[in-house]
């Protein structure tokens, strides 16, 4: 019998005996159980970001990709030449997000840079598109999830964390402008980890395609598209199943040292729209060589 003759057979008894109808996966995870006895820990499925600690793990699992707009696909209104940055909290900007925010205005002179925060939020509120009731139950960081979309959807324009980049966004407006067929154009995620994967081919797709799903971090959109309204409208209904657990947990801005803080840190933002990029990957223009940069002691 040759070796590849000798080699077939074998892939063969394999394929038959431990990957068909997953037996062999089965067996191999209950030989794991049987030498590591399961305990309940929630420190298994936290995580920790510098002093921030959220859930590394969600039970929250639904196919929004089902719903579709009901929006107009073409014709939309361009996008406009300004550039939201969000500052949810009552505390005083970080010197380093300062700077980062003068470096934004400084690298976008032709562009209107706009700040929105507390003091200024009911501006930007459209007339009969109120926030969701439990937004002021969310975290800092989830106010700004939610912002993101709801300034996108009913404004359009650019939204950027506040974090150093120092490419100017007025020719990828134009350029998002001059194509009647696109309604996003931003850099894509840096990584397939950073995809928010969902459960199952979907998020095989979304890690084996990162490159084309919207980093959440920066990223111009025509107001009204297909694209904002069932993120904006996927983010309320989250909100509505939410709203219940944001009510028992008191100060939201404990969020930072509160594990059991209801919402993952992904479920307002990439949850909802890594899929939706997929979904319209060709209405999506992804800018290549577009990161945010640092400072020797972090962005924040």
């Amino acid at each position: 019998m040759s070796i590849i003759s000798f080699s077939r057979r074998i892939k063969h008894y394999i394929w038959i005996n431990y990957v068909k109808d997953g037996a062999g996966i089965d067996k191999m995870r209950s030989w794991y159980s049987q030498k590591n006895p399961y305990s309940y820990d929630l420190e298994k499925y936290t995580h920790r970001i510098g002093d921030v600690v959220v859930p590394n793990s969600s039970t929250f699992s639904v196919n929004h990709l089902f719903y579709d707009s009901q929006l107009p696909k073409d014709n939309l209104r361009d996008a406009p030449n300004q550039i939201f940055v969000v500052w949810t909290g009552d505390n005083e900007i970080t010197p380093a997000r300062r700077k980062s925010l003068n470096l934004i205005r400084s690298t976008n002179p032709e562009s209107k840079v706009i700040l929105v925060t507390p003091d200024n939020l009911d501006d930007y509120i459209v007339p009969g598109y109120p926030l969701h009731p439990s937004y002021v139950k969310l975290s800092y960081i989830q106010r700004s999830d939610y912002m993101r979309a709801y300034l996108m959807h009913h404004h359009g324009g650019v939204y950027m964390d506040i974090k150093p980049m120092d490419k100017p966004w007025l020719p990828l407006l134009e350029e998002l402008n001059a194509t009647p067929d696109m309604w996003v154009i931003a850099p894509h995620e840096k990584n397939s980890r950073n995809s928010s994967p969902a459960s199952g081919v979907l998020g095989k797709d979304q890690r084996n395609y990162y490159k084309s799903i919207v980093n959440m971090s920066a990223f111009g959109c025509k107001p009204y598209s297909r694209f904002t309204d069932e993120w904006l409208t996927e983010l309320n209904r989250r909100m509505d199943y939410f709203s219940s657990l944001l009510e028992s947990y008191g100060d939201p801005q404990a969020f930072g040292y509160m594990p059991e803080y209801p919402i993952p840190w992904l479920e307002l933002a990439g949850r909802i729209t890594s899929p939706l990029s997929l979904k319209y990957i060709d209405r999506i223009k992804i800018v290549k060589d577009m990161k945010f940069g640092t400072y020797p002691g972090g962005y924040r």
